[in-house]
């Protein structure tokens, strides 16, 4: 692996920007240079990202960091870590570099129970910016459902927690802008975590980076909104679109569509609205009248129609507490 340290002669050598990088990561207390390492045991190529697994000194840190629920860090989590790099060559270009700088902007700033956390950056690898997060052991939450033993609903409940809390974020509420199952991750006791806030938008925020307006569109297609399709920005009706097909995909454990060959024929499938209700077999059961009405509500073709994630927590929250007062000793069927 290449380190900023090592010489180098191509044309659009990164190292001087990383190293200002580093320097402004180590006055914001987020430069992990010399405590990653890369053990090269795990390797994930995403939309936004590059993933590997590697471990963490976390005796070389200046301060010892703490989770969401108080407790240290390495108590938690232990030493394993991911390490996300853009999904480009190396080395990175400026846009790539610029793109992973927003991720972080954002992404430090968030602290929630669903939210996956971020303890850092470093500049160490591949000539480019890598973020570090713990490493989740589960997995993703499209895998992990896989074992139709896993009951999807209270992971669902968790990830309408964590978008709601993106939502209301103060000082400005933030879009996720990729919302699908395989961007949750599942935490060693079962609870799902959103991450990958490539495409995440913050409004009003006062992080400005000058971005290409050739990035393309936001997003996975199979989640996508009709308004997304049309050449629309990341907004919260969006994103309750997209957690509309993520409960179906945790439902099914299937990607939404998943019977379409082609993408002009999903296009073509979204304008019409949302996807066919999926037979009691192929959700174990488990999709009732009432989960499904939230499916069919996130997918009303006007974006003003959809429910905003403070209207579907409520209506979840009575499911659940349903749920648990009409079946034995609270285990869901």
């Amino acid at each position: 692996m290449a380190s900023i340290n090592e010489g180098s002669s191509h044309p659009q050598d990164p190292r001087q920007g990383l190293a200002e990088m580093a320097k402004h990561a180590t006055r914001c207390s987020i430069n992990l240079d010399g405590c990653v390492s890369e053990d090269k045991a795990y390797f994930l190529r995403g939309g936004s990202g590059i993933v590997r697994s590697g471990t963490i000194d976390l005796t070389k840190m200046v301060d010892k960091v703490r989770t969401a629920d108080g407790r240290l860090w390495g108590d938690k989590y232990g030493n394993r870590v991911a390490i996300k790099s853009p999904c480009a060559d190396p080395p990175c270009g400026e846009s790539d570099i610029k793109k992973f700088l927003k991720e972080v902007h954002v992404w430090w700033k968030l602290d929630h129970a669903n939210v996956a956390p971020i303890l850092g950056i470093t500049t160490e690898f591949n000539l480019t910016v890598s973020i570090v997060s713990p490493w989740m052991e589960n997995g993703n939450a499209h895998n992990y459902v896989q074992d139709k033993t896993v009951d999807p609903r209270p992971l669902i409940d968790g990830i309408a927690a964590g978008l709601h809390y993106l939502h209301n974020h103060e000082p400005y509420p933030i879009f996720h802008g990729d919302l699908k199952g395989v961007n949750v991750l599942i935490s060693d006791d079962g609870d799902a975590l959103l991450t990958d806030f490539g495409f995440t938008v913050a409004v009003n925020s006062s992080f400005s980076i000058a971005m290409s307006n050739t990035e393309g569109t936001k997003g996975t297609l199979k989640w996508m909104s009709p308004q997304i399709l049309d050449g629309g920005g990341v907004s919260p009706e969006a994103d309750v679109w997209a957690f509309g097909m993520t409960v179906l995909e945790l439902f099914t454990r299937k990607d939404p569509f998943h019977l379409f060959a082609t993408n002009a024929s999903i296009i073509t499938r979204i304008f019409r609205g949302g996807p066919d209700r999926p037979s009691t077999d192929d959700t174990c059961a488990r999709l009732t009248d009432e989960w499904w009405a939230i499916c069919v509500k996130c997918w009303e073709y006007e974006p003003l129609s959809r429910p905003t994630m403070s209207c579907i927590i409520q209506t979840i929250t009575k499911i659940m507490q349903k749920s648990q007062t009409s079946v034995p000793n609270g285990v869901h069927g």
